[in-house]
């Protein structure tokens, strides 16, 4: 063995017996080697969190020296910048602030960027906090789900997006879409309308194709951000009930109207074995030109159809007369009634008054064999008609 080996092994040996000796000493030596290693940075287990009105979000931080070898009780002091304390609070889970919670109240709902900031003895970090509004954690049908549509229907659809708390959402998004898109010939998604207030969706009825078979149910999709509702929509093919529309006055071969005048029929639906049909009819004048003429109502009874005659102007002169039809449609059926508009129509009753109101009105004077004609002119709605002056023709 050499000298330098000598020396080597006799000072490894009083190392031994330094530390038998004195073991207290020899652990505080390692404490205070460990200790006044200095913290070079901080690593998280997350760079950034999103976090909604009363959510909670917990992070740990750990401190590394120079050399990537964790400092285990090194301090951590964690700041959240000063126009976010009423906001967000952090709450320490350990004496060093290796763990927090990250916490924000639930009365607000602002979205934000935030950076929080993480420091130990020089070394800092930051932590990347996303502010989110509301997020939906449900979409709801308050109209019912599932939802009947009959053959030749159309249905508005509303949906409503809750949060955690049961909470609507307001100014969020709904996206709609089929399930199955080959079910698009039976279904069809209209018009979408998102507003603060409101989210809803057209649905229209389809008579499909032959290539597809008619299914009992249509699966409809609402989106709101990353949550999904599904709609049930009861699919009625044409084939599966036989609907008629027919007038309940069977006299009434025609509509009459004129300007400032009105007309009305009543109308009935019925499906299969003559059972009646609550739906609401759509109704139409068959001639496109002659609607800026005539308006078509339907009562909320769902029965009352009325026409009204509307007066021209300079830029859409008053025909003298029109003859169209008013067309009404329900649940695939169509019916149709004459309709005539006339500019200039008037009704006039004749009535001969007796003698004896004529001698009580014009004096007794005049004898029993004078009568008198009175002459009532009106409009198809009853209504006198003022008149600028009237001429009889022909010998009185």
């Amino acid at each position: 063995m050499s000298p330098y080996q000598r020396l080597l092994q006799g000072a490894l040996t009083l190392l031994a017996i330094f530390s038998l000796a004195f073991p207290n000493l020899a652990l505080s030596y390692q404490r205070m080697a460990t200790t006044n290693r200095i913290p070079l940075r901080i690593v998280l287990d997350r760079s950034d969190i999103k976090i909604g009105p009363g959510e909670t979000v917990n992070v740990r931080a750990r401190v590394l020296d120079r050399f990537d070898n964790p400092i285990p009780q090194a301090q951590i002091t964690w700041t959240i910048p000063r126009s976010q304390r009423d906001i967000l609070h952090l709450k320490r889970l350990d004496a060093i602030g290796s763990t927090v919670v990250i916490s924000r109240n639930t009365t607000e709902a602002t979205t934000a960027n935030v950076k929080i900031r993480a420091e130990s003895a020089g070394a800092t970090i930051s932590l990347d906090v996303n502010l989110q509004g509301l997020q939906p954690v449900e979409v709801i049908f308050p109209d019912g789900n599932p939802i009947d549509l009959p053959a030749g229907g159309k249905k508005i659809v509303r949906a409503y997006a809750l949060d955690a708390r049961g909470n609507r959402v307001q100014n969020v998004e709904i996206s709609w879409r089929l399930a199955n898109p080959n079910f698009e010939a039976f279904v069809y998604l209209g018009r979408a309308t998102n507003s603060p207030d409101l989210n809803s969706v057209e649905l229209l009825w389809r008579p499909g194709t032959a290539e597809v078979p008619a299914p009992e149910e249509v699966q409809v999709i609402a989106i709101a951000g990353e949550t999904l509702g599904l709609l049930t929509v009861k699919y009625k093919s044409s084939a599966a009930e036989n609907y008629t529309i027919s007038f309940d006055n069977k006299n009434k071969k025609e509509l009459r109207i004129g300007p400032g005048d009105s007309d009305a029929v009543q109308v009935t639906v019925r499906g299969d074995k003559e059972k009646i049909v609550d739906v609401k009819p759509t109704a139409e004048i068959a001639d496109e030109n002659s609607r800026k003429f005539i308006r078509v109502v339907v009562g909320p009874d769902k029965k009352t159809i009325t026409v009204f005659g509307l007066y021209g102007d300079d830029a859409k002169l008053t025909p003298d007369s029109i003859y169209t039809a008013l067309v009404v449609h329900a649940a695939g059926a169509a019916i149709t009634i004459p309709l005539i508009y006339q500019r200039d129509s008037a009704v006039v009753v004749w009535d001969i008054l007796p003698p004896k109101i004529v001698g009580e009105n014009y004096g007794r004077t005049i004898k029993n064999d004078y009568y008198c004609i009175e002459v009532a002119i009106q409009n198809n709605s009853g209504s006198d008609l003022a008149l600028a002056g009237l001429r009889f023709k022909g010998q009185l």
